[in-house]
């Protein structure tokens, strides 16, 4: 039965909150877990920013292991289910950091932060399911802006509660978690049709086995998956390496720094907002993916010469306005299945970039310090986001290839059905 258009538009309201508060529980952490970290464990400084490493690394990783499962799950058993457990899961985990009364259980709240934050391939999938084919990438870049915006939003929460005391953020991080969960039982109505419904395959729950299964029934997807690692290791690394970039290259201060992801961040909602719409109108979804893709390899290039701060405002603005690309290109990915796979795709296209979530900041990071041990001498202080631009333009070159001609990538085998249109 298909969902009432009033009840969609609620629906999807509610997708677009929890997509926002995904991303506001890896941000609200960052300001406030260093301290939490040394306070309960009486530590060092240097003791506590191994640990912190540790402490970021392990949420990708949780994600990684689980996000697969959360997607073909959405498959099986509907989304709504999928959607409604991680609210709660979400909201019971920060309530375990909040009482946390050991650096044991702060982890074992992160751990379990991470396995429900796989939950984006199932509101991605709902997205797919409520939305016909012409709109798909409109309400993409709204839940893009929603991501982003908590994002922007979960550094500055958390950095202002933490001020009151250090377990303050996670305490308002639960709360809005499980309002959200009980608003989502009267507003969530199940998108995906038991006729429509995959099977479910044990083998597939592991991470590995789901990429594999993937590929093997979509074999076109094995350069998406490559284009997706590579875009994703590129934003993971600027959020990583602008702090010490910045206040190496241009002697910024904490608060510069700021005031410039704080800028970032909404500006990129407001860019995808109120551009994809337009390009997509006028231009069509792989053209606008080309675009957007093309102004971040641009916007890179500019950071890397930038001498000057006002340069590198400069280079990020067209960065800005290069997030019309991403919503485009998750349209057109989701156009790639059938629709009783999208959860799978989307799970595994989250693994890859939990992947890259993990190995990517450290690679960057490490490649940065051989640039700052040289001098310059051998790596002018650029190069990392030259690398950004080489390895961006790559992902566009694979992705632009794989989506020109529509129709292109069809299943091996799925039982007979045929890709969504």
């Amino acid at each position: 039965m298909a969902i009432e258009h009033s009840s969609r538009r609620a629906a999807s309201s509610f997708i677009f909150f929890t997509l926002a508060l995904d991303s506001m529980a890896m941000g609200m952490v960052a300001p406030v877990g260093p301290q939490l970290i040394q306070t309960i464990g009486r530590l060092d400084t240097a003791t506590t920013a191994s640990l912190f490493g540790l402490f970021t690394s392990i949420f990708a990783l949780a994600q990684f292991l689980c996000a697969p499962a959360q997607g073909l799950l959405s498959d099986r058993l509907g989304r709504r289910p999928i959607v409604l457990s991680s609210n709660l899961g979400l909201g019971i985990d920060f309530l375990i950091m909040a009482i946390a009364p050991s650096l044991a259980w702060l982890f074992v709240g992160r751990t379990v932060s991470g396995i429900f934050a796989g939950s984006a391939s199932a509101a991605y999938a709902y997205l797919v399911d409520v939305s016909p084919p012409e709109k798909r990438a409109t309400n993409f870049s709204l839940a893009g802006a929603a991501a982003v915006l908590g994002m922007a939003a979960g550094p500055a929460v958390g950095g202002v509660l933490g001020t009151f005391n250090l377990r303050a953020p996670f305490w308002a991080a639960a709360g809005l978690c499980l309002i959200n969960f009980l608003y989502g039982l009267f507003v969530l109505p199940e998108s995906l049709p038991p006729e429509r419904r995959g099977s479910l395959s044990w083998a597939k729950l592991n991470p590995i086995g789901a990429l594999w299964a993937l590929i093997r029934d979509y074999p076109a997807l094995l350069r998406i998956g490559t284009a997706v690692a590579l875009l994703t290791v590129v934003g993971q690394t600027v959020s990583v390496i602008i702090v010490l970039y910045t206040t190496t290259r241009y002697r910024w201060t904490s608060a510069d720094v700021g005031v410039l992801l704080m800028v970032f961040g909404l500006a990129s909602t407001g860019v995808q907002v109120a551009g994809v719409p337009y390009l997509v109108r006028k231009s069509g979804e792989w053209a606008t993916m080309v675009i957007g893709i093309g102004l971040q390899i641009t916007g890179m290039i500019l950071i890397g010469m930038a001498t000057t701060g006002l340069g590198c405002w400069l280079g990020f603005v067209v960065v800005v306005l290069g997030a019309v690309g991403g919503p485009a290109w998750q349209a057109l990915m989701s156009r790639t299945v059938s629709q009783s796979d999208v959860g799978r795709l989307t799970g595994a296209m989250t693994s890859i970039s939990a992947i890259a979530c993990i190995v990517g900041p450290w690679l960057f990071a490490n490649f940065f310090a051989a640039v700052l041990r040289g001098g310059g001498t051998y790596f002018p202080l650029g190069s990392p986001f030259y690398l950004c631009a080489a390895l961006t333009t790559a992902g566009l070159a694979i992705a632009a290839s794989s989506f020109r001609r529509p129709g292109v990538i069809h299943p091996a085998k799925v039982g007979g059905q045929q890709p969504a249109p």
